[in-house]
């Protein structure tokens, strides 16, 4: 069992969790105690797994098979380089730009813009 996992909640009506380090059974276990706790059956679940270093396939199984019934896994949205890993079926994967310049609408040669390639 690995013991670096931690997860952070933010908001009240759509609530977002952020994951971080290496997600096994005991982490899943967290997380669905987390949804079972904070998480209004009508509101949606934002799961971000970008901090996320691992995701081991008993995690994934735990969480699939544990997710609260109350909650519909129709409102349960991950998003994040490990959401296919870890996402039970039936829940829906958020598309998150990997970088600012998918999104930025700047010519990319602006003197303090974050898009700007590295040269």
């Amino acid at each position: 069992m690995q013991s670096n996992f931690q997860l952070k909640t933010r908001g009240k009506g759509p609530v977002h969790i952020d994951l971080q380090g290496v997600f096994d059974g005991a982490s899943a276990f967290e997380l669905v105690h987390t949804i079972a706790r904070n998480c209004d059956p009508d509101k949606a679940v934002f799961i971000d797994t970008d901090q996320l270093t691992r995701a081991l396939a008993f995690g994934r199984m735990i969480l699939d098979f544990h997710l609260p019934k109350e909650v519909p896994r129709s409102n349960i949205h991950f998003s994040g380089i490990r959401a296919g890993d870890i996402m039970p079926k039936g829940c829906r994967m958020l598309h998150k730009p990997k970088n600012r310049a998918e999104t930025c609408s700047c010519p990319n040669n602006c003197p303090d813009c974050t898009c700007r390639p590295e040269i």
